[in-house]
């Protein structure tokens, strides 16, 4: 009975993240259009808004309420997802959403080392070789050779920030997800990266033009991200009461693959010979890991 009841638990929560993850990609796309000639400082304040006033909707609905033992708790978080937030808003403004997915697959390694070295878990020899193999493939994707402007690699070092971020954010969410609703965090998060949006806006040096001002397609589509993303994070952190931090991340780790399907149409990339083959790389050394991860979810 113990048997069953884990397997329809694990089942559940690979679904939870598979449907994160779909909603995600689409999440990101549409994004895309919303920073379109536009400062991404004022989408991203658009979208921070909106999904603050989303999770608070939700948490009132649920019945939750907010406590200063937990705002003090979840401060470190919201910090560190407020920053992740920008940057990744930041990225798709300069990069397309297929490059930005796909530096997305270093969240992998990420969240693989800082499990090794905040939450003290073994890395085995297998599972290193395939994180270097996982890093040189993703330097060759990235690669651009000498017709794009230094601002392609400004946009790569942002969303490698913004994937370390994430990945250090959601592993602090991990060790405190059961003693507090996924939606709270959503919540402290959001309203963080609204006032740290609205404070960037003010302290950037270039004023604000009135090319800058959002138009009804733009605010339309920004709380059309915030709603899908909202959704998606809110089955992901669920996912972890299922899954192991790990796993959980390493099928996150997956979404690359759904952008390039939902956004290539739109946003088409030109790929070389070393683009492709990094790309390669790095979905085997993904599916490796998670070979791995599965036998060590599976093994007594």
């Amino acid at each position: 009975m113990n048997t069953e009841s884990g397997k329809i638990s694990f089942e559940r929560g690979i679904s939870l993240n598979l449907i994160s993850v779909i909603m995600n990609a689409a999440a990101m796309t549409i994004s895309k259009f919303a920073l379109t000639g536009i400062n991404p400082l004022i989408t991203t304040l658009i979208i921070c808004i909106t999904s603050t006033i989303l999770s608070y909707t939700y948490m009132k609905f649920k019945r939750h309420t907010l406590s200063l033992i937990e705002f003090k708790k979840l401060i470190p978080i919201a910090i560190i997802n407020a920053a992740a937030t920008i940057l990744l808003y930041a990225s798709i403004a300069i990069l397309d959403p297929v490059i930005v997915g796909m530096i997305g697959r270093f969240y992998v390694v990420f969240t693989t080392l800082l499990s090794v070295v905040i939450l003290k878990e073994k890395l085995s020899r297998a599972e290193g070789i395939l994180i270097a193999l996982a890093i040189f493939g993703t330097f060759l994707f990235v690669q651009t050779g000498n017709q794009v402007a230094s601002i392609h690699y400004i946009g790569v070092a942002m969303g490698l920030a913004y994937t370390f971020l994430f990945a250090l954010a959601n592993l602090f969410v991990k060790k405190s997800v059961h003693n507090t609703s996924s939606v709270t965090i959503l919540f402290y998060n959001n309203l963080f990266a609204s006032f740290a949006s609205v404070i960037l806006l003010f302290a950037q040096s270039t004023p604000l033009s009135s090319a800058d001002t959002p138009h009804g397609k733009t605010i339309l589509l920004a709380i059309l991200t915030a709603a899908i993303t909202f959704g998606g994070l809110v089955l992901f952190f669920n996912s972890f009461r299922f899954l192991s931090f790990k796993l959980s991340n390493l099928i996150r780790s997956m979404s690359p693959i759904f952008v390039a399907a939902i956004s290539w149409p739109f946003f088409p990339i030109k790929l070389g010979l070393a683009n492709s083959s990094g790309g390669i790389i790095v979905l085997t050394s993904i599916i490796f890991l998670s070979i791995l991860e599965k036998k060590k979810v599976k093994a007594p």
